[in-house]
């Protein structure tokens, strides 16, 4: 295993997604400081989450240009690059006065920011995980694809802790700027970092050999179509589940089964999901290298188990006692990382080194974007209507397993699809 290369991937996503998590779990608070409204319900999730969405939404932009970079010139100095600009909006977010302060430009300011973290996180995830891979031998590359997604959660968890540390009232009022500038610190730390790195041996080969194209992403939609829907509906379940977990338990949840716990325990439940989360995601990569060609079997058994769980689990989380939440939340996080886990590995089989940071960043990006920005409005209409949002993991998970159903019964598909130049397919 190239320890270097995963060490740095691993803290450049960890930092990355702490800087674009640590919105989320603040939300509640930015609601009442830019978004100043009589219904707190609504405005929370049209206003302080609805933001959060609008940085997912900005992703798929972000995939595109930082793909093109890495494609085309270099997969460093588009990671290097992506961990640079993250500092930025975490400066604005730092700074920016609050709406009683400078009126409608505190929220303009503050989406400007989202957006660009947004852009940054769509260049950064899926090329950290490519680069990553890419410098490891096959028989490693599951192991090393579910520590990228745990670097993911670790992200969240730790915002959630900073979050969590800042936001208590013995704490001035501004002390919730503090943990911005820890992210602009720490996204510069993570850009001396990405640039002591080697660029990856695929991509080294592919610049010796000049197979790169000029037009990646085009390449992508002319050959590649299918394996780039396959990518964002797995991207998007990842982020139904990975952000409803994460924006559901919170302090200022909708959930009102929840108030009755106080700050300390929805804490607890928050950092418990994430720690199961993460733990599983690696454990799940580590049997993609075991099952190899059927590694598939772990994402369609995870579909079904979400089909069958999250009911269940939401009945857990919503019956009024804490330790029965508890047990929902580590489900939760099970589930969630049994998914994620062998997905980075699954996703860059699907395309040749020459295409792969354009076609997964932003299909990816894209289907997290549709999906996982949909999911906070979509869970608050549930739970207004239906008491709670399992309907809508049900959806998408049923929709997710007969795809993979069918790319499993119809191997042929992909391997039709694929273009004359590229990887053999190891669906």
């Amino acid at each position: 295993m190239n320890k270097r290369a995963v060490f740095s991937s691993f803290i450049g996503n960890t930092l990355e997604f702490y800087d674009f998590a640590l919105y989320g779990a603040l939300a509640g608070l930015f609601t009442k400081l830019f978004f100043p409204h009589s219904d707190p319900v609504s405005t929370l999730f049209m206003n302080g989450v609805g933001v959060f969405s609008i940085g997912l939404i900005a992703r798929p932009l972000g995939g595109l240009i930082f793909g093109y970079i890495g494609d085309r010139y270099s997969r460093r100095l588009a990671l290097s690059l992506s961990m640079y600009l993250m500092a930025i909006p975490s400066f604005i977010i730092m700074v920016v006065p609050t709406y009683a302060t400078i009126g409608i430009l505190a929220p303009v300011l503050l989406v400007s920011a989202r957006i660009l973290q947004g852009f940054c996180t769509g260049g950064e995830y899926n090329g950290a995980a490519i680069f990553a891979l890419e410098h490891q031998e096959p028989e490693k590359k599951g192991i090393v694809s579910g520590m990228m997604t745990a670097s993911s959660a670790s992200g969240l968890l730790l915002a959630t802790l900073v979050s969590f540390i800042f936001t208590n009232n013995a704490l001035p009022e501004w002390a919730w700027r503090i943990p911005f500038l820890f992210g602009m610190l720490i996204a510069l730390f993570g850009y001396y970092i990405r640039r002591k790195n080697l660029e990856s041996p695929e991509f080294q080969k592919a610049l010796q050999q000049k197979t790169f194209t000029n037009a990646p992403i085009l390449e992508a939609f002319a050959h590649y179509k299918f394996q780039m829907f396959i990518t964002a509906l797995i991207a998007g379940q990842t982020a139904v589940l990975a952000y409803m977990m994460f924006t559901l338990i919170t302090p200022t949840s909708i959930l009102p089964e929840l108030h009755q716990f106080n700050r300390n325990s929805i804490y607890i439940l928050s950092i418990v999901g994430l720690i199961s989360f993460a733990g599983v995601c690696v454990v799940s990569g580590h049997l993609s290298d075991k099952l190899k060609t059927k590694k598939i079997y772990i994402m369609i058994s995870a579909s079904v188990l979400s089909i069958i769980l999250i009911a269940p689990i939401f009945k857990l989380l919503l019956s009024g006692s804490f330790y029965s939440a508890l047990c929902g939340q580590v489900l939760f996080g099970c589930l969630t990382g049994l998914h994620a886990g062998p997905q980075h590995i699954y996703m860059q089989e699907l395309f040749p080194n020459t295409s792969r940071y354009s076609a997964v960043s932003f299909s990816f990006s894209l289907g997290t974007g549709l999906l996982g920005g949909l999911t906070p409005q979509i869970t608050s209409l549930l739970i207004k209507t239906m008491g709670n949002p399992a309907l809508w993991v049900i959806t998408t998970s049923f929709v997710l397993f007969v795809c993979l159903l069918w790319i499993q019964t119809n191997n042929s598909l992909i391997t039709n699809t694929r273009g004359k130049d590229a990887e053999p397919s190891k669906i």
